[in-house]
């Protein structure tokens, strides 16, 4: 008795987990729209073989409708696919392209398991249904667009026993995505009141917050620095004041906001609030004072090209 409970309760499940799918007649546009007859028998076994998914022919009885649509180009197609309520919201959309019409099966299977599941048909493969375009993409090497940029502007230090200085920066900027880049900088920061300074030698990643021509962003940076803790400019020979001082170098980190104008262009021009921090700290003890770390704030137009 329990065991026939048992499969009556399973059995009952599945059939609450179900899901009642309408298939509309595939939209076929190109060229070769009429050799297209077998994509609907496709998207149906498609939909029949996907665990929970029914095929009914009525769309009142359905709880989705299934929209699919094959664009013929020249040798290669895209199918397309749309899942829609009852009120024909669009629920989930999903597409993929077929380079060659042997493959079209397998695109099929995809988009319409990528519909029914609502993942992205791309990243929906199967064994035995990896397609050209596949291999392209896993085989393609991204092409970073370089460019080179400098900077400069007025910077204070902290806890190297001087204030105000100059900030200049040189650095190179490799393209990922239109919105992404990743960061090669120098870094050299000195005050005008004793013989400190800081370097850093850092690798980061910018981020635009949009495509826009002119478009603000935030940069994160890693490296190593150097500083040196200054003895007081008055009153010395610079070669005295150079042997005196104390350094520390170590591990850094870094970051900045700003703003990028012309991005189209050969040649850009930005304004950035930039900031450096030294990890080590100055051994100080000797001198009577505390411990302290290296950094830097800094204001910078940099022209990049």
């Amino acid at each position: 008795m329990k065991t026939s409970l048992s499969f009556l309760l399973f059995f009952l499940s599945l059939s609450v987990l179900s899901q009642n799918y309408y298939i509309e007649k595939a939209k076929a546009s190109g060229n070769d729209s009429n050799r297209f007859a077998a994509v609907n028998t496709l998207v149906n076994d498609a939909v029949a073989n996907h665990p929970g998914a029914k095929v009914v022919g009525s769309k009142k009885a359905a709880q989705f409708i299934l929209v699919p649509q094959l664009l013929s180009m020249g040798e290669s197609y895209i199918f397309s696919m749309q899942k829609q309520d009852q009120a024909g919201n669009i629920v989930y959309a999903t597409k993929l392209k077929s380079e060659s019409l042997p493959e079209l099966d397998s695109v099929i299977s995809r988009v319409t398991r990528g519909a029914l599941s609502e993942k992205q048909a791309t990243r929906n493969v199967r064994v035995g249904e990896v397609t050209d375009a596949d291999t392209t993409r896993n085989t393609k090497k991204v092409e970073a667009d370089k460019s080179y940029y400098f900077g400069f502007g007025p910077g204070w230090s902290r806890n190297v026993n001087g204030n105000d200085g100059i900030d200049l920066a040189l650095g190179a900027a490799f393209g990922i995505e239109h919105n992404f880049n990743l960061l090669a900088d120098l870094t050299y920061i000195n005050t005008g009141d004793s013989s400190s300074y800081q370097t850093y030698l850092t690798l980061g990643a910018r981020y635009f917050f949009t495509d826009a021509q002119h478009s603000p962003y935030v940069t994160a940076n890693i490296g190593y620095g150097w500083a040196r803790y200054g003895e007081d400019t008055e009153g010395g020979n610079a070669i005295s004041n150079f042997l005196k001082a104390k350094r520390a170098n170590g591990w850094a980190l870094g970051g900045s906001i700003g703003m990028e104008f012309f991005r189209t262009s050969s040649v850009r021009i930005g304004a950035e609030l930039k900031t450096r921090f030294l990890l080590e700290k100055f051994d100080l003890a000797s001198s009577g004072l505390e411990d302290k770390a290296a950094s830097s704030n800094s204001i910078n137009i940099v022209l990049s090209y």
